[in-house]
């Protein structure tokens, strides 16, 4: 179904009339809401929240979700983008509870995820006060709870770096008129995550839970993150999510 079979045109408008309650359609405002580090709401394995008096967090995450599903139409929430840290330290119940809150959204509101430290790589150590290391290695369950085959069934899922990891992928969606391309890089990208080239009419969004250099311009252009360099060949300025 195209964009034109959505407009409600009434009958017996003339042109200049139709053209103009589509463009008021099209380029109606919307919005992308944006969850921060949930990783606290899923603290099941060191229980630092609960160390601290802050208990069990859970439902604050449930919450978030359930507000963006609730106020999707009002405020046309076109896309959800987490940003990484998802979970506390990698364990199952943690990633079962982010399951639970994000499946709220599935089927309704198109979403991406990116992993961060507290995501991969947990291994117990005494060597800090909080009982474990993260991102000790590129080692997730994230994969076990959020299964490539099921992103790879919504049509938001352009592409991925590496087959049957969505570690490092990219995604679409149309708004107001527009194209917006979501880049979603692992913490820490690898050197040889990639080079990537977009096209012209994409509104892009690069987000990594890691520092990102500061990149303006219209033209062909290149983006260093840490060590790696993402050749982009764009027209529309890039927009970048910086996460720490």
């Amino acid at each position: 179904m195209n964009a034109d079979s959505l407009s409600f045109i009434p009958p017996n408008m003339t042109r200049n009339q139709e053209t103009a309650v589509h463009a008021s359609q099209t380029m109606a405002p919307f919005t992308i809401a944006v969850l921060p580090d949930t990783q606290f709401y899923c603290d099941t394995r060191l229980k630092l929240s609960s160390k601290w008096g802050h208990g069990d967090l859970r439902h604050y995450f449930f919450e978030q979700t359930r507000w963006i599903l609730e106020n999707r139409e009002r405020l046309n929430i076109a896309f959800v983008v987490h940003e990484g840290d998802i979970v506390q330290a990698d364990a199952p119940e943690e990633w079962a509870i982010a399951k639970e809150a994000m499946s709220v959204l599935d089927g309704k509101v198109p979403y991406c995820m990116c992993l961060g430290d507290h995501d991969m790589g947990f291994r117990r150590t005494d060597a800090n006060p909080y009982g474990g290391e993260k991102a000790f290695n590129r080692n997730t369950q994230f994969r076990n709870y959020f299964p490539l085959e099921s992103f790879a069934k919504r049509r938001e899922l352009g592409g991925t770096f590496e087959p049957g990891r969505h570690d490092n992928s990219w995604y679409e969606f149309v708004a107001a008129g527009m194209t917006f391309l979501i880049i979603s890089l692992e913490f820490h990208p690898r050197d040889e995550v990639g080079i990537l080239f977009l096209g012209e009419d994409d509104h892009i969004f690069l987000k990594s839970p890691y520092t990102l250099s500061h990149v303006e311009g219209y033209a062909l252009g290149s983006l260093q993150v840490n060590q790696l360099k993402i050749n982009i060949v764009y027209r529309n300025l890039v927009h970048y999510l910086r996460i720490s």
